[in-house]
């Protein structure tokens, strides 16, 4: 019999993300019926996917944190990652993954947090790779490695048409 590590076990995921990213576009559409009359299909499996890779440049790795990040980022606000309080919780290494969670859905330090990202301006945050600086797409975490290189490949896919530096409202 082959053993396998719960870090081995996290990850299989990785191996077929786009099966991955159709079960949570799949979970989503059944889980959280307003998607469906919002979104078209086609936006809502690319929502889905962007979410997934921004919870890997937030540095989530396994199934379970990568569907709780993507349920947040669909429900409560596709920036809610970007608060202050929340990021730092996000990013606690002195917490385990489920710690985390269970602070910032528990404490009630944190509700003003989520209504605040809750608020309707947030849900127009999606892909903010459109602005023509890091700093202005990602205000809490444009330092960390896994966002610089989404933002660059954002840039490359989505927004190839902009010159470097320029916005998409310019």
């Amino acid at each position: 019999m082959v053993d396998f590590s719960q870090e081995q076990m996290d990850q299989f995921w990785i191996t077929d993300k786009e099966d991955f990213i159709r079960q949570l576009h799949e979970e989503t559409v059944r889980d959280v019926p307003w998607v469906s009359k919002a979104w078209p299909p086609e936006i809502i499996r690319k929502n889905v996917s962007y979410s997934v890779d921004r919870a890997i440049a937030n540095g989530f790795r396994n199934d379970v944190d990568i569907r709780i990040f993507v349920g947040l980022m669909i429900t409560v606000g596709p920036d809610f990652d970007q608060h202050t309080d929340i990021h730092q919780v996000l990013f606690d290494s002195s917490l385990s993954s489920e710690e985390r969670w269970d602070k910032l859905s528990d404490d009630p330090k944190y509700a003003n947090a989520w209504e605040e990202m809750n608020r309707p301006e947030h849900q127009d945050e999606w892909y903010p790779e459109g602005r023509g600086d890091i700093k202005q797409a990602y205000p809490t975490t444009y330092m960390l490695p896994g966002f610089i290189a989404l933002y660059k490949k954002m840039r490359e896919e989505e927004y190839y048409f902009l010159e470097p530096g320029e916005s998409i409202s310019d």
